[in-house]
């Protein structure tokens, strides 16, 4: 045999080893060795540079995975901050199945409007992303003068109650008009 090439991926505890090329040439005693290092990551699979209404009542849904043994994901994880702030342990929940997390509103609702960095910590690493917290809708009340809730009639009953009425006048004038000229004419 001349030669041996060989390539592939072999997983340690903590990095991914791409092992490029290995070449083994027979009688030269030549051996080449290049490795590639892939160190073991955090990514954001949902969630990641979201939104958030301010006063909403649901919370800021994630998950993170790890590139390598995700199954670990969950067991290194350290916690939460939102610029440079660790969260308390009563401002989010997460639970496994990579790592599945959820801000609370009522510590989302503390933040100003705008951008804030997210910062999701393990033993091994760190992911960052970032939130956009936009403000709260604003809700219209209508207001009436009169004390009675708005319900969309804006016909003014008393304008057409007067209008039925002066109609009604006029009928009966043309028809008191009409009957006694028919009986002028009988005469």
């Amino acid at each position: 045999m001349d030669s041996i090439k060989t390539s592939g991926v072999f997983e340690a505890d903590d990095a991914v080893i791409e092992a490029v090329s290995f070449e083994h040439k027979a009688g030269s005693a030549v051996y080449t060795v290049t490795l590639k290092y892939t160190g073991i990551g955090y990514i954001f699979s949902k969630g990641a540079d979201g939104t958030w209404q301010k006063g909403s009542s649901a919370g800021l849904e994630f998950t993170v995975n790890r590139t390598a043994e995700d199954d670990k994901t969950f067991s290194l994880f350290t916690g939460i901050e939102v610029d440079g702030k660790a969260l308390t342990a009563s401002d989010y929940e997460a639970s496994a199945g990579s790592l599945n997390a959820v801000i609370k509103s009522a510590y989302l609702n503390t933040l100003a409007e705008g951008s804030h960095t997210i910062k999701v910590n393990f033993r091994d690493g760190s992911v960052e992303t970032t939130v956009t917290v936009d403000p709260a809708k604003k809700t219209e009340t209508a207001q009436s003068t009169s004390g009675a809730p708005k319900t969309g009639d804006e016909r003014k009953p008393a304008v057409w109650g007067t209008v039925a009425g002066i109609s009604l006048v006029a009928i009966a004038a043309l028809a008191f008009v009409v009957i006694r000229n028919k009986k002028k004419d009988k005469k």
